[in-house]
């Protein structure tokens, strides 16, 4: 994935391959953006995880948590869990 957006940022000339920095700079600071407000999200889902742990007391309720509490939901650039 992001090969392919690297890849738009290099142009031939002639036999040269010129790189356009200033795009390639973007691109990474763009996906480490993305990297870290994922990060926040994922701190906040786990500490909303760890809030409702201390309060299951049943079966039910361990059931009722792994059905509330997906951490990777919708997340783009970390995968916790294969």
């Amino acid at each position: 994935m992001e090969y392919e957006g690297l890849k738009r940022s290099f142009q031939v000339v002639g036999k040269d391959i010129k790189m356009d920095i200033e795009k390639v700079k973007q691109e990474y600071f763009n996906t480490l953006s993305g990297l870290q407000n994922e990060m926040l999200l994922l701190q906040s889902r786990i500490k909303k995880a760890k809030n409702q742990l201390l309060i299951a007391k049943t079966e039910e309720d361990i059931k009722q948590f792994r059905k509330e509490n997906d951490l990777e939901e919708g997340l783009k650039h970390i995968s916790l869990f294969d």
